[in-house]
């Protein structure tokens, strides 16, 4: 997992107009990491299919943003992402200016970015498990868990590692 304590918005002149969608079951917090680095929340959405699982923010490439459960506290993906950049904006075409049919007419599009529950692989899981057991139990407190060797030697990798 990419740790908070990295994060933080650069200053940038370059604005990106995007689109948070929530594909999750849950309410969930969208937070915007400041140039200090610390969490600034820009509201809730909830779950679909409700008109406020969706919200439109104007921000810049180098900002970054993060998702949490609101019940949980758990961290989401954006676009199956931990932590999303804003991308650079795109431009449409849309047509000539009525007025001046010598000039074209452009849109910024919104990016769409997709807010999903976190899929881990088996080895991502167990290494996730093993450091949350080795943070809350003793070493002797693992030995008389009924679980298999292996797993217990797992475990025990993550008490001898800085």
């Amino acid at each position: 997992m990419v740790s908070l304590g990295e994060l933080r918005s650069m200053e940038s002149t370059v604005k990106s107009r995007v689109k948070f969608i929530n594909r999750t079951d849950k309410e969930i917090e969208i937070f915007w990491i400041n140039f200090s680095g610390q969490e600034i929340s820009y509201g809730t959405l909830h779950a679909p299919p409700s008109r406020l699982s969706v919200v439109a923010i104007n921000t810049f490439v180098t900002h970054p943003w993060i998702v949490r459960d609101c019940e949980s506290r758990q961290r989401l993906w954006l676009n199956s992402k931990e932590v999303f950049y804003p991308p650079q904006p795109r431009v449409r075409r849309v047509g000539r200016v009525a007025i001046r049919p010598d000039r074209e007419q452009l849109r910024v599009e919104r990016a769409n970015i997709f807010i999903t529950k976190p899929v881990f692989n088996a080895e991502t899981l167990m290494d996730m498990c093993c450091c949350r057991v080795s943070k809350t139990m003793t070493l002797q407190e693992v030995d008389n868990l009924p679980l298999p060797n292996f797993i217990k030697t797992e475990i025990r990798r993550h008490y001898d590692s800085p």
